[in-house]
């Protein structure tokens, strides 16, 4: 088919075919959307062709043909937790926007229930180290590290090499492991030059290469009027957290702070979501970050129209006045046009702060509540809701290993190991009840 979109591509688009023609990959052969373009303008139906692939064509610098006033671009990025969960489509930006005050934001959260939150709490860090990529969704940790690697290998090594004319591999995928550990960190062109080995062009090509294939993201500064001075340089995040863990080398929520790494992917990972969020808004928001030359920091800033909201990231259980000073900078700074300031973090209840600033945790700001538990023990097996599908997430929640498991039931680990690689769905009823009330978890049997 490739061979047959170089050849003739006007012949392969422009037949008569009737209703839905899908071209996957379509980067790999641009010259198909002149095609494209002859043929919508010759037949005008709405909905004719679904055009998909996995770099942005608006920014291919082979790519002649934007299809202006023919398509409409959609954006997929990584998974957001809500729909990975099936829950609806969190309002916490609009209700942010909307609010009055910081009481009615904090209102307008889903009701939490204090046993769930441990459940929520392992929800949000396992979604920020097992990535939202959904060829990830239901692997273990170790087949995750081998689809990362092979991933790394195919995708930005091979497909994006195809695309850039890479002229140095190595050199590429030292790039691209310096940007995955810089996640959530000031872009220093001249610093990551120099780590990179590469000069300055070519720093500046692989880049917008690794933008291009929705591997990385850059954050501008929010520039405004006013007298101080504000940083020049952008804000650089990993489009996956999960990639960015995996580049890393840890593996568990543990690890990453063991390692201090744990704000950058947690500040990575809200980033992701929020803006998945915000771009299906009626009303999107426009991006950035805020700091001055004095130190005062905004992680995320969104902008509609002449109103902001701020959104702190802090990757820990408890929240300090000293956290709120990024914030209130802002919104002294802005008056009326500041509407909320946000700490998300990973603590258990919502915190009022002062004139519109509150904490909030994580997966409340997210939209999970009461009705989100039983989804997030299914989801979290990576089945589809069998009978035993919330036993292996439950134990993990409350630190229960199959050993135990084993010598809670009598039998060997072999066979426990074998009922979870099928979610219990072997395993005799009489285990499953068993183990049910261990660990305090309901399951429907029959």
């Amino acid at each position: 088919m490739l061979e047959r979109a170089a050849a003739d591509p006007l012949g392969l688009v422009g037949g008569d075919a009737v209703g839905l023609t899908v071209i996957d990959e379509i980067q790999l052969a641009p010259e198909l959307m002149r095609s494209v373009k002859l043929a919508v303008d010759r037949d005008e139906r709405p909905g004719a062709f679904l055009l998909t692939g996995s770099s942005n064509l608006l920014r291919m610098r082979n790519v002649s043909e934007t299809l202006a006033g023919r398509a409409a671009y959609v954006e997929l990025g990584p998974l957001t937790l809500s729909e990975r969960l099936g829950q609806p489509l969190p309002s916490c930006i609009e209700d942010a926007f909307s609010s009055a005050s910081a009481e009615e934001f904090v209102a307008s959260l889903p009701v939490q229930d204090p046993a769930s939150i441990p459940i929520l709490r392992d929800a949000v860090t396992d979604a920020i180290m097992g990535g939202n990529m959904p060829g990830t969704l239901d692997m273990d940790a170790s087949a995750r590290r081998h689809w990362y690697s092979a991933y790394i290998s195919t995708f930005v090594e091979r497909d994006l090499w195809q695309l850039g004319r890479v002229g140095d591999v190595v050199a590429f995928r030292r790039l691209f492991a310096l940007g995955m550990l810089r996640t959530s960190g000031l872009l220093n062109r001249a610093d990551l030059a120099a780590d990179a080995a590469l000069d300055h062009r070519t720093l500046a090509r692989y880049l917008d290469l690794l933008e291009v294939g929705y591997q990385i993201r850059t954050l501008t500064p929010y520039a405004a009027t006013m007298g101080k001075r504000l940083v020049k340089m952008p804000k650089l995040f990993a489009r996956d957290a999960g990639m960015a863990a995996h580049v890393m080398r840890v593996g568990d929520w543990e690890g990453a702070r063991e390692i201090g790494a744990a704000g950058a992917l947690f500040e990575t990972w809200i980033v992701s979501e929020l803006l998945a969020i915000d771009a299906l808004s009626e009303d999107p928001s426009s991006a950035h970050f805020w700091r001055t030359s004095a130190g005062s920091e905004v992680d995320l800033l969104l902008e509609r129209g002449t109103e902001l909201v701020g959104f702190e990231m802090k990757a820990g259980s408890t929240v300090r006045w000293a956290d709120t000073r990024g914030l209130a900078a802002v919104r002294d700074s802005f008056g009326e046009r500041f509407r909320m300031g946000i700490i998300a973090y990973l603590g258990d209840e919502p915190l009022l702060l002062g004139d519109r600033i509150c904490a909030v945790p994580a997966w409340s700001l997210l939209g999970l509540g009461l009705d989100a538990v039983g989804h997030v023990a299914e989801a979290s097996a990576g089945y589809a809701g069998g009978p035993g599908s919330v036993l292996a997430p439950a134990r993990d929640a409350r630190g229960m290993r199959v050993p135990e498991v084993a010598a809670l039931l009598g039998v060997d680990e072999a066979t426990v190991e074998r009922w979870e690689r099928t979610a219990y769905e072997d395993a005799p009823l009489s285990v499953v009840r068993r183990l049910a009330e261990q660990l305090g978890v309901v399951v429907r049997l029959g």
